[in-house]
């Protein structure tokens, strides 16, 4: 890594080439964050802290029923006065907004409630399954196309020397960007975690 950069660049002696950096991320990627034993172990992790955050908000609930019970009163409201005759477009955009907030409303509420954590944890857990198995395949059989995977995944690895090897850290994104979940996906919690790995100058 010094090597192709130059000293103007890197004033630490510690000397990496590229392809052997490159090599020891990804063995060490994979003994790490595709191992099956750590991704259960931080999944698990994950579903705790979002059911411990819905135990913290557990008055937002109560919220969000009042908010969708005035919601559909609106929406009557509204097709009735369309049923009426009074077919006026404000009607029309207004009830479209309606049914808009009351979509997202009712799926906020579903995504405060545990079993539909446990649902979404669940779901998580297939994706992520599929997704690593997949990359453990191209890691084994496609390094190259397995790097551009990983891109997906990570968006920046920081270096830093220690004694007399370097130490590679990051997030790793378990769901890949714009992989999962349409606009936004879960939670950040719930799709990256830390990672730290020795590299051998």
């Amino acid at each position: 890594m010094h090597s192709h950069r130059g000293n103007s660049v890197c004033s630490n002696s510690l000397l990496v080439p590229q392809e052997v950096l490159e090599s020891q991320l990804l063995h060490g990627l994979q003994a790490t964050v595709l191992n099956p034993a750590v991704l259960n172990y931080t999944l698990k992790s994950f579903e705790r802290q979002l059911l411990q955050q819905i135990e913290n908000h557990a008055g937002e609930t109560g919220l969000l029923v009042k908010k969708i019970a005035d919601l559909k009163r609106k929406i009557t409201n509204c097709t009735t006065a369309i049923a009426e005759g009074h077919s006026f477009g404000s009607l029309f955009d207004q009830l479209a907004v309606f049914e808009t907030e009351l979509k997202e409303t009712k799926a906020r509420l579903e995504s405060m409630k545990p079993e539909g954590v446990r649902l979404r944890m669940k779901d998580i857990r297939r994706f992520v399954a599929v997704e690593l198995c997949d990359l453990r395949q191209l890691l084994n059989t496609q390094p190259r196309l397995a790097r551009a995977v990983f891109a997906k995944h990570i968006q920046k690895i920081v270096l830093t020397p220690q004694g007399g090897i370097y130490v590679a850290a990051g997030d790793w994104n378990l769901l890949g960007l714009g992989s999962y979940g349409g606009a936004g996906g879960p939670d950040r919690a719930v799709r990256f975690f830390e990672f730290c790995l020795p590299i051998a100058a």
